[in-house]
Parts: structure tokens; C-alpha cells; sequence
């Protein structure tokens, strides 16, 4: 993957007081395959259960795919020179290389030998995950995320600031849904 052109924006400020940094590749959105046979821990899920919300947090596990492993530590040690390099402009302040690795949240996560990558998910309104069958033909999303096995792409949108820990984000987009084969030995 060629990170050289990948750019992040000024930051922006939500109405929310959300801040982000649009993140392009040549001016064109960064988006890619995450893999293929995915699968998920907990499916599309939010922090608080009590609040329904179309965009929830999705996790995949990357653990036997090390070229997805090594592709986004990659963009991560890209995010940490970048903004080390721009972290004037970005963060408002100059920011030691330490520092920026001690609050930058890493696209992956590891819990013993499993590696995870977390995404978000919109499952409904204007920019809705689409989906897609074996026979790639458009269908729901699954309600029982746990059951399948999922080719994914994903989209990097942008870079979050909240207080002093930053991260890029990324969004599930496209998922093609096949279920898990169990085989029986009978």
C-alpha cells in the first residue's frame, strides 16, 4: 500500500464538538479490502445498550491473515509519523513522537494470540453498510452476525481527536455474507 499520497485535512469541529481530520489518498477517499472469511466476536454492537443508534462499533478477527496484520500496523506507524510531522497544525501543539504513540489508538488490537481490527458500522440512514450474498446479490444485513463469515471493505474517513487520545477511524462499508460451513463428521 502506498501511504505517500495520504493526506490529512485541517481539523474540523461538529456541532457535538466532535473534532476530525478528513484523511484522502490523492484526493480521492481511502478505502480497501480488509479480508476475506472475516469473523466477529459480538457482531455490530454500542457502548451503552440502553440507546439504539445505527452506527455501532464491529470488530473482525485478523489473527490468521498477517498481511492485513502487517498492512495496518503499517497505516499506523503512518498515522504516528504524520502527525508528528504536522502535529502543530493537527493537534494545535508540537507533540514528541512519544507522546503521540502513548495516545494514538492503533487500527488493531491484540488479547492473547487473537488479533482484532475495530470498525464502525452504519446500519442504517444514507451511508448504510450494503450487503451482499454468496451469489453477490444485494441483500440485509444478518442479524446473527456470528454465524458467518465475512469478506470486507473498509473505508479510513478520517482521524478522531477526543481530548488527548486520537485514532483513525474505520468504516465497514461493503460485506459479503457467507455462512459459516460446520462440518460434521456423521
Amino acid at each position: 500500500m502506498d501511504l505517500s499520497k495520504w493526506h490529512l485535512a485541517e481539523v474540523t469541529t461538529s456541532s457535538k464538538g466532535q473534532k476530525t481530520c478528513q484523511l484522502t489518498n490523492d484526493h480521492y477517499s481511502v478505502s480497501f479490502n480488509l479480508g476475506s472469511n472475516l469473523t466477529t466476536r459480538f457482531g455490530p454492537s454500542t457502548f451503552d445498550k440502553n440507546v439504539e443508534t445505527s452506527r455501532k462499533s464491529l470488530d473482525f478477527d485478523i489473527t490468521a491473515d498477517k498481511q492485513i496484520t502487517s498492512m495496518l500496523k503499517e497505516i499506523d506507524d503512518w498515522a504516528v509519523e504524520y502527525l508528528h510531522a504536522n502535529s502543530a497544525r493537527i493537534m494545535k501543539k508540537v507533540m514528541s513522537k512519544d507522546v503521540i504513540r502513548e495516545n494514538y489508538k492503533p487500527l488493531i488490537s491484540q488479547y492473547g494470540d487473537n488479533v482484532r481490527v475495530k470498525t464502525k458500522i452504519n446500519t442504517s440512514g444514507h451511508r448504510v453498510c450494503k450487503c451482499w450474498d454468496e451469489d453477490r446479490q444485494a441483500c440485509d444485513l444478518p442479524e446473527d452476525w456470528l454465524s458467518n463469515e465475512y469478506d470486507v471493505q473498509v473505508q479510513i474517513p478520517h482521524l478522531w481527536i477526543m481530548g488527548s487520545s486520537f485514532g483513525l477511524t474505520m468504516e465497514t462499508t461493503n460485506v459479503l455474507v457467507r455462512p459459516i460451513q460446520n462440518e460434521c463428521p456423521f
